[in-house]
């Protein structure tokens, strides 16, 4: 599972420290997935995203790694990557994944 989120600083706003990228490696332990949430916010505020776009990607980053922790095989890896005024992430497990249709097809129709 991969997902790439884009969010801007805001008009005008640069980040006050320089870009870089954080990568962290988690199971399935729900304290784990807890102390993402956390080490997401503080990378996030010491490189000046907006407190918006900080809180977007929180949860955006929580959710994919609850469901590639849930749903997918391995250990987790997430990256978080600031430059530019853009804020880059990646969530990925190590399963094989679907097939979109197949899921689809799994859903009985009424």
């Amino acid at each position: 599972m991969q997902l790439r989120t884009f969010g801007g600083q805001g008009a005008g706003e640069r980040p006050s420290r320089p870009a870089g990228r954080m990568t962290v490696h988690l199971g399935a332990d729900a304290a784990q997935l807890s102390s993402l949430r956390r080490l997401t916010r503080t990378y996030l505020r010491q490189r000046g995203v907006s407190g918006c776009t900080t809180a977007d990607v929180v949860l955006a980053v929580h959710e994919a790694a609850v469901n590639a922790a849930r749903h997918g095989e391995g250990p987790v890896e997430v990256q978080i990557e600031v430059a530019d005024g853009e804020v880059a992430t990646t969530v990925c497990d190590e399963g094989a994944g679907h097939r979109p249709h197949a899921a689809r097809q799994a859903v009985p129709r009424p």
